[in-house]
Parts: C-alpha cells; structure tokens; sequence
C-alpha cells in the first residue's frame, strides 16, 4: 500500500511539474510576443526618425544655400552702391573743382568738406539700411525653416 501511495504521490508531482512547466512556457510566449512587437515599434520609430533627420538635413541644407545666395546678392549691392558713391564722388569733384575756381579756394574747401560729410552719411544710412534689410530676410528665411521643423 505504501507503494501505491508513493506512485501517486510521484504521479501528482509529475502532474504538477508538467503543469508548471506549461504555464511557465505559456508566459515565455507571451514575453516573446511583447518583445517581438516592442521591437518592432523601435524599428518602426527608429525608420521615421530618420526620415525626419533626413527631411531637416534638406531643408538646412536649402536654407543654407538660400543664405549664401543671399549674402552674394548682397555683396553685389554693397559693391555696386560703392561704385555708384565713387562715381557720384568723382562728379561732384569735378563739379566742385570748377565752383572752387569760380568761388575761390576757402569758400569752396568749406562746401566741399560739408558736402563730403553729407554724401558720407548719406551713403551710411544706405548701407546700414540694406544690411537691416538682408538681415531681416535672412531671419525670416531661417524663421520658415524652423517652423517648417517644427
């Protein structure tokens, strides 16, 4: 009889070993199944991701060229105002050289040293103003990309 009882008392715990071992395979699967789809959303994360990296490299690469272009634009104003200034510069001169001949040499240095000043504040204020200009452009350029990134 002790025999009997000892079969079953091992045929219960083999029972309950093989019971333990389904139930720990059934959360194995589902831990894999949890893994399987978390890996699946980082890959799917890390795919946009990069798409948007890929998207904003563009758009910098874009609103870089837009503000070298811009600065060249500008360059080529600056250096056409100053050729206009020397040439205006060189007019007067001439015009000034026959007024100080005609209105003698003080009286004309006089006008001419005010002048000067006059066409140099002038010729400052337009620059300054058209640097105001392209800097505004140039951040509202910069302005719309990062927004664009946003």
């Amino acid at each position: 009889e002790e025999m009997v009882v000892l079969e079953e008392e091992e045929v219960e715990e083999e029972e309950e070993k093989a019971r333990e071992i389904k139930r720990l395979r059934g959360e194995l699967e589902l831990t894999r199944s949890i893994v399987e789809e978390l890996q699946e959303g980082a890959e799917q994360r890390r795919v946009v991701m990069e798409g948007a990296l890929a998207e904003a490299t563009v758009r910098e690469k874009n609103v870089r060229e837009q503000s070298a272009e811009m600065a060249t634009e500008l360059q080529r104003e600056r250096d056409r105002l100053q050729r206009e200034k020397d040439e205006l510069q060189r007019e007067r001169a001439a015009r000034e050289t026959v007024e100080i001949e005609a209105l003698g040499m003080v009286d004309a240095k006089v006008r001419r040293s005010a002048w000067l000043e006059m066409e140099l504040q002038k010729a400052t204020e337009n620059v300054a103003a058209l640097d105001a200009t392209t800097r505004e452009k140039i951040m509202g350029l910069s302005q719309d990309a990062t927004q664009e990134d946003l």
